[in-house]
């Protein structure tokens, strides 16, 4: 059981570093970053939630005594956890931006989609009627 908790916390410390190392790097203006990029963040995320799924388990089978080496890591683990939650919430806000601003550019090409090419060769042709 020991050697079992040792090694789910050490490996969510890993992922938590490796996750935090990943948000440093992005930048907020979504179009900056590399789609493979936000892709690794979000694979990231998902492995980080099934060792902390695994770490639960631990805990709800009881008989849990954490080291001081134990206890320092989960204490890392708090600190990162702060740092984690604040940046995803800044990546979601910049994804919600970006959203909201390529459902704005939809609507305004829809508006003039009826009236065909409204530009020919630089020249503003008006087909209203």
């Amino acid at each position: 059981m020991m050697i079992a908790q040792e090694r789910v916390i050490s490996k969510l410390c890993e992922q938590s570093r490796q996750l935090m190392q990943h948000l440093e790097q992005v930048n907020e203006n979504m179009d900056q970053n590399e789609p493979e990029y936000v892709e690794q963040i979000d694979r990231l995320l998902i492995e980080r939630e099934g060792t902390l799924q695994e770490m639960k388990t631990l805990y709800k089978e009881g008989g849990v005594t954490w080291s001081a080496d134990e206890k320092a890591m989960i204490e890392q683990l708090k600190i990162w956890e702060h740092v984690i939650t604040d940046k995803i919430a800044q990546l979601y806000q910049a994804f919600a931006l970006q959203l909201s601003k390529l459902q704005q550019g939809k609507h305004m090409a829809n508006r003039y989609a009826g009236y065909g090419d409204v530009y020919t060769d630089g020249a503003y042709i008006d087909k209203r009627k």
